[in-house]
């Protein structure tokens, strides 16, 4: 039999490794041979009582196979047993990719100008379900993930939905296009259904560990008081959560049977866009360039610019968000193979999504584009200066909780007023 123990693992090909660990005085090697020898004796000897009893010895074989930890391993073979991913720990949408063993890659693409009549609609009465909601979603879609900046990002969606409603009616007053904005998974809101042409699809996306890692801190250490301990901070890591987040969140499909670049190109080409929270200016640039708008339209406050606050819906109260403070052990755990393993379709979709990103660039003119990033990166700037401090967050910088506040939700669309008395002042 073939020894695969020393195959090469590409970092982003999933490639089965056959471990044997011996017992003492019955080296693997003899054992392969041994099954080997039984399987093919069975298929040349004749008599049902040889038959049986080759069954027997082959049954007391794989006995021992088991005591010896013969195995194949795939994504996960090196996770707790009591952390394994089952059925019920995942998202209904996706069955447990590990399961796959496959080789394959992730396809970036430029993403798509918008060439038709921007996906604006408004309720006609409050009896009329909201576009997000209907049988066959349509309008602005975002695809709020979490940890990833998508408060903020989710701020651009409702000044770009305000703006284009504004412009579309020539009326400042003009209600706001609808757009979804949920902390909801793509299947979950039934996105595989929404109107192509009439829905425009986007998320965003960040480097996996460092979402994981903002998410223990935000939530378990900051919101529940969990001790930030190298065993906590490694059972949240290797929770089913965390092991490939992406795929299971943005996937608009239910019952994912195939492998996981399957399911990463297939993320690829259903959305329209994917924001790249570590590029989130050129990502707010390229999303208005795309839609064709200005930049003015995607001018945002940061949700955070509060003094690391939260946004106070939690309780009722405002908790500071803790810094990420990591220890030499868990930096050496986010450099092992099973990390790498737990985040391997997720880290693919990241960085496609950063390749897309740069094509999308290249498609529309990197001078074009660097000419209208430094126009907004300019005006944003003014933003984050003038507005901080004259714009009222659910929560200020010494955990204040105020019930009336300048943002539309939460901690999202804050300051949209003020964003506007910049683009006054700046002319644009």
């Amino acid at each position: 039999m073939t020894n695969h123990s020393n195959l090469h693992v590409d970092p982003f090909v999933v490639v089965p490794t056959f471990h044997v660990h011996s017992l003492p005085g019955a080296p693997g090697s003899q054992l392969s041979l041994y099954a080997d020898s039984l399987l093919m004796s069975y298929r040349l000897m004749k008599g049902r009582r040889v038959r049986v009893a080759l069954i027997l010895a082959l049954g007391v074989l794989i006995l021992i196979g088991g005591f010896m930890s013969i195995n194949v391993e795939h994504l996960y073979s090196d996770v707790p047993s009591e952390t394994k991913n089952t059925p019920s720990d995942l998202s209904p949408n996706i069955t447990n990719v590990s399961s796959v063993v496959e080789t394959g890659i992730a396809t970036p693409r430029a993403w798509p100008s918008w060439k038709r009549p921007l996906p604006c609609f408004q309720r006609k009465s409050p009896h009329t379900p909201r576009p997000a909601y209907a049988r066959q979603p349509y309008g602005f879609l975002f695809v709020k993930t979490e940890k990833t900046g998508s408060s903020t990002a989710s701020g651009i969606a409702l000044r770009l939905a305000r703006n284009v409603a504004q412009r579309q009616h020539n009326n400042t007053s003009a209600p706001s296009c609808e757009v979804a904005y949920a902390h909801k998974t793509c299947h979950t809101q039934r996105y595989e259904n929404r109107v192509i042409g009439d829905s425009f699809l986007w998320s965003i996306i960040r480097d996996p560990t460092q979402r994981a890692l903002s998410e223990f801190f935000h939530f378990q250490a900051s919101r529940k008081g969990v001790a930030v301990t190298d065993e906590n901070v490694r059972k949240f890591l290797m929770g089913s959560k965390n092991r490939n987040y992406f795929l299971r969140y943005l996937s608009c499909h239910a019952n994912e049977t195939e492998g996981g670049f399957s399911i990463v190109n297939k993320i690829l080409q259903d959305y329209d866009f994917l924001f790249v929270t570590e590029r989130f200016d050129e990502s707010a640039v390229a999303l208005a360039m795309l839609l064709g708008l200005e930049t003015s339209d995607v001018l945002y406050l940061a949700a955070k610019a509060n003094g690391n606050y939260d946004d106070g819906r939690f309780q009722r109260r405002c908790v500071f968000i803790q810094p990420k403070v990591v220890s030499a052990t868990i930096k050496g755990f986010l450099e092992s193979e099973m990390w790498s393993n737990a985040t391997r379709y997720d880290r693919a979709l990241w960085k496609a999504a950063n390749a897309s990103l740069d094509l999308t660039i290249d498609q529309l003119g990197r001078d074009s584009f660097q000419d209208e990033l430094t126009k907004f990166q300019k005006t944003n700037a003014v933003v984050q200066s003038y507005c901080t401090s004259r714009v009222q967050f659910p929560c200020n910088a010494t955990g204040h909780r105020f019930s009336q506040h300048d943002c539309i939700l939460g901690d999202m669309g804050c300051g949209m007023d003020c964003l506007d008395e910049v683009v006054i002042s700046q002319q644009l």
